[in-house]
């Protein structure tokens, strides 16, 4: 009984196994919208940076096959440079363009009581700058999402956080927030 037991158990775990190791790249249709985000700034990331002086020809050959495949991984990487957004990356929203500008209004409050800084007006900041920036490319039907590095960039103190605005699949700006 023992015996029978335990070979269940194995087919058990097994199969599981196989279930988490399916990658959605076998079935198109698995993919989240916060997925097509990610590869939308992983395309991105990787165009702006693919002339980059700094990186080698095997961080070129390897920034290609990451554009190429947004499911091949990244978070096991040797190279701190190869930072790009990855599955392992949080994203929240959409957005509302109100819910947004709140957000910042925190992110900026919660700073001033960080540097024991006066108060000053939001908009004067340079996070009110920030936002008036990005508020100003927003047009009805945008998209606007939070974004954070995986935890292994953060250990690398390559780590980042903060919005893109997304208009019909393509990135049109992005604001950093917190970097390390």
């Amino acid at each position: 009984m023992k015996t029978i037991i335990v070979y269940f158990m194995v087919i058990l775990v097994c199969s599981c196994r196989q279930t988490v190791n399916n990658s959605p790249s076998e079935n198109s249709n698995k993919m989240t919208r916060h997925d097509e985000i990610r590869k939308i700034m992983r395309e991105n990331y990787i165009s702006d940076l693919e002339d980059a002086y700094f990186l080698t020809d095997e961080e070129r050959d390897e920034l290609r096959r990451l554009k190429k495949d947004y499911y091949a991984d990244v978070r096991n990487r040797d190279s701190t440079t190869l930072v790009v957004p990855g599955r392992g990356w949080e994203i929240r929203g959409p957005l509302s363009i109100n819910r947004f500008k709140a957000e910042m209004i925190e992110m900026y409050e919660e700073s001033l009581k960080i540097r024991n800084e006066v108060s000053g007006k939001f908009e004067d900041s340079e996070t009110g700058e920030a936002f008036a920036r990005f508020n100003g490319q927003y047009k009805e039907g945008d998209e606007i999402y939070f974004y954070k590095s995986d935890e292994l960039s953060w250990m690398e103190l390559c780590g980042r956080e903060g919005y893109v605005l997304i208009r019909k699949n393509k990135m049109v700006d992005k604001l950093l927030t917190v970097m390390n």
